[in-house]
């Protein structure tokens, strides 16, 4: 077994545990003192808890997956635009269809990643 730093230790997935204490606070609807100890002492056990379960992290090209982010972010908004006008309009003009579209990759993560994306995205 390696020697891990003791940022490691204590963090051994910083991204979850910076998920997990905001996805407390968000769904406490507070900013108060003992949230905020709540939120950080889940994001720190959680990660813990589950660190046998994650096998491999990928490395995560930074400027790419912002980019991503910001993309994906801009199609929601408009889909859910979209999505609205056809919905709150005539039921005449709703056209529902189904396309099948062929995946070129057999990347566990990048299927993940697009599944996700299109169970996100209204319309879809």
């Amino acid at each position: 077994m390696q020697n891990k730093s003791l940022f490691a230790r204590i963090l051994p997935h910083p991204f979850v545990s910076v998920i997990v204490a905001m996805s407390w606070l968000m769904l406490n609807h507070s900013a108060e003192s003992f949230d905020f100890v709540v939120a950080i002492s889940l994001g720190l056990i959680i990660p813990k808890l589950i660190q046998p379960f994650i096998i491999h992290t990928p490395n995560i090209h930074w400027k790419s997956a912002i980019q991503l982010f910001f993309v994906v972010l801009w199609d929601i908004v408009i889909s859910n635009i979209k999505v609205a006008k056809q919905v709150l309009g005539p039921t005449k003009n709703l056209t529902p269809k189904w396309f099948r579209v062929p995946l070129e990759t057999d990347h566990e993560h990048v299927n993940t990643l697009l599944a996700m994306i299109i169970t996100t995205t209204p319309g879809t």
